[in-house]
């Protein structure tokens, strides 16, 4: 369930995030020819990337490749009349730096329908289609309610992942966004959904979250006053101790008051281009 609508960024001018030290990495045009993830970005734009769509630009190092190679292609005329709608500030820098048009009006983009979204996945379990994205916290803490609401209002979204990162389950930690109001008593009940199976604890602004249930002296929230908490599960994902579909999971974690959503996405990927040494791989996702 969603507890408010999506604040994209659609400035002209890029955030202040540093672009060049985000992912530390060189630029596209620096790394080797035969770098696995950089043909992974040239993978996605020759399978997915049409003319003139308007496409919804995810977050993570995969992300920022496939921006700046739409960028290259958009700059030598390969590409043309492309626009994205950022789903983070890290993604709308990406975007600026790489010249790639944001579209001027995020909600008639999204009203209208994406012609195709991207985003990285930390984990992905190919055979549930179910993946988490957000795990991590730097370079910067993940725009979860823009990326799935992007994801849900794109006709084809596709999930970027790195070869190790696919599971056979979920592992977590899985991130859950609530309202920071009413942070404590979220938290509790979640506590109680998983004790046994996992620890909870808040988000702190930067860094992962610890063994402080709270989060330390600063906690992160969002621009739209959410926080994060973690559920960190022992060894994956499972509800009373047992290893229950997703869906049942999720219905569970998103039907306490003051959740707002989670970081598992289930069913919404058309597609996988997964990142391996010996070339992409795009691997199609059952619908569910």
């Amino acid at each position: 369930m969603l507890a408010s609508r999506p604040q994209l960024v659609l400035s002209s001018r890029a955030p202040a995030v540093n672009r060049a030290t985000m992912y530390n990495r060189p630029s596209v045009a620096c790394q080797a020819l035969d770098d696995p993830k950089k043909l992974a970005a040239q993978a996605f734009c020759d399978e997915f990337v049409r003319d003139s769509q308007v496409i919804g630009a995810g977050s993570g190092e995969l992300s920022s490749l496939v921006i700046e190679s739409i960028g290259a292609r958009l700059a030598s005329g390969q590409l043309k009349g492309v626009q994205v709608v950022p789903c983070s500030t890290g993604s709308a820098a990406e975007a600026a730096f790489c010249g790639v048009p944001t579209h001027p009006n995020a909600e008639q983009a999204l009203q209208a329908g994406l012609d195709l979204a991207f985003e990285e996945a930390d984990q992905l379990d190919i055979a549930n289609n179910a993946c988490i994205i957000g795990i991590r916290s730097e370079p910067q803490q993940p725009a979860l309610l823009n990326t799935f609401t992007v994801a849900k209002r794109a006709r084809q979204f596709i999930l970027l992942v790195n070869k190790e990162n696919l599971v056979q389950r979920l592992r977590g930690p899985l991130p859950v966004l609530i309202e920071d109001e009413t942070w404590e008593e979220t938290a509790e009940e979640v506590d109680d959904l998983v004790v046994g199976d996992a620890e909870v604890s808040r988000r702190p602004l930067s860094g992962m979250s610890n063994p402080d249930f709270r989060g330390g002296g600063h906690p992160y929230i969002s621009d739209e006053g959410h926080n994060i908490i973690d559920i960190a599960y022992d060894p994956d994902i499972r509800l009373f101790g047992e290893a229950v579909p997703y869906s049942q999971v999720l219905e569970n974690i998103c039907g306490i008051p003051g959740v707002v959503l989670t970081g598992l996405l289930q069913g919404l990927a058309q597609a996988a281009l997964v990142v391996k040494p010996e070339g992409p791989e795009v691997i199609p996702l059952e619908q569910r």
